[in-house]
């Protein structure tokens, strides 16, 4: 977790009502890219952020024309600036997928509902490439407790992607395309 940067970034766009904690989650869902850890760690930013923020209304700030009012509504919208914070995260790293082209080749990750969805998002990638997988030989694959992983070598390229459970409902898929030569 890379909690020393996304506390301050919490901290400090946290005093806007409602947007502060959706760019958070937003900007976090972007440092942390693994839906676990992305959740713990903005859960704890946002926590952290609402605490510091909360304690400025109780103890620091004084508005005698809201009276009693700032400190409510500051623990109010703490509250649903958290809930805004992880549902952004959790959005995004759901639908999110982040690719990367080297001169060997390239990676892409992203998540799934299921396996099924996992081999399908693949096949629309090698398409995409320009080859029919029905082309392609029988694949060999490893299989381990909670993850999948396929290997086939293709019209001079190797495809590898690996299905791993993170949680209930959730997969996160690996896809790396190397030409078959440099691997």
């Amino acid at each position: 977790m890379k909690l020393q940067y996304e506390i301050p970034i919490a901290i400090g766009l946290w005093w806007i009502p409602v947007i502060g904690p959706a760019i958070f989650g937003a900007v976090d869902a972007f440092i942390e890219r693994d839906f676990k850890k992305g959740i713990v760690s903005t859960a704890i930013s946002s926590i952290l952020a609402s605490s510091f923020y909360i304690y400025l209304a109780f103890y620091v700030i004084r508005a005698p024309i809201l009276g009693n009012l700032l400190p409510v509504i500051t623990v109010v919208m703490s509250a649903v600036g958290v809930i805004i914070s992880l549902a952004t995260v959790y959005l995004l790293l759901s639908r999110l997928s982040i690719t990367s082209v080297s001169g060997n080749g390239i990676y892409t990750e992203f998540y799934s509902s299921s396996v099924e969805e996992a081999k399908s998002k693949v096949e629309n990638l090698i398409s995409s490439l320009g080859i029919n997988p029905s082309d392609c030989p029988s694949p060999s694959l490893e299989l381990s407790e909670d993850r999948i992983r396929t290997t086939m070598a293709c019209h001079g390229l190797k495809i590898q992607y690996e299905v791993t459970q993170e949680l209930r409902g959730k997969y996160k898929v690996k896809v790396w395309v190397n030409n078959s030569n440099e691997v």
